[in-house]
């Protein structure tokens, strides 16, 4: 039995927490069944890539941890940049990481970018930075999480989601 556990719940503590908890739990699935790594790209980022617009990672996990989860997956081209806590404490709230991440991609014009987020942090920091918040069941946050923190749309599938971003043309 491996047990992980953290010193406390501050939000890097969180954040480090569950990564350390998949990463282990893939390595466990790794050595004890069959790999196999395949990919679709076909979804709502790789077709609004293919379209010209700009896709931004803003994510509460530390960078450096996101990057290699995109590089592994072979999807870091897709995003202009791609911004996350860091690992010396800074940028620990999600509307720091989400102001962070407009200014390094250097958008300006707010009301033509929307935020794509699964839990209530996501929708928080669209809101403190203007942003149009759209929320997905297929993740971890709940129908109520979503609509409390004020997500505009609330979407259960992906396919769901592309006809409201395609309705926002």
């Amino acid at each position: 039995v491996i047990t992980v556990s953290r010193i406390n719940d501050e939000p890097f503590n969180r954040s480090l927490h569950g990564l350390t908890r998949t990463l282990i739990n893939n390595m466990i699935i790794g050595v004890s069944q069959e790999f196999t790594r395949a990919l679709e790209i076909n979804g709502v980022g790789y077709r609004a890539a293919k379209q010209g617009k700009t896709l931004v990672l803003a994510s509460s996990k530390p960078t450096v941890f996101v990057e290699i989860i995109l590089d592994y997956f072979q999807i870091r081209s897709y995003f202009k940049c791609v911004v996350g806590s860091e690992l010396d404490g800074r940028r620990v709230n999600k509307d720091e990481v989400v102001e962070c991440a407009l200014a390094e991609a250097g958008i300006e014009e707010k009301e033509q970018t929307v935020m794509i987020g699964d839990r209530m942090h996501d929708m928080m920091g669209a809101k403190k930075n203007g942003l149009d918040a759209i929320g997905v069941l297929y993740g971890h946050g709940s129908y109520e999480e979503l609509e409390s923190s004020g997500a505009d749309r609330i979407v259960q599938s992906v396919e769901e989601l592309r006809k409201v971003l395609e309705c926002r043309r």
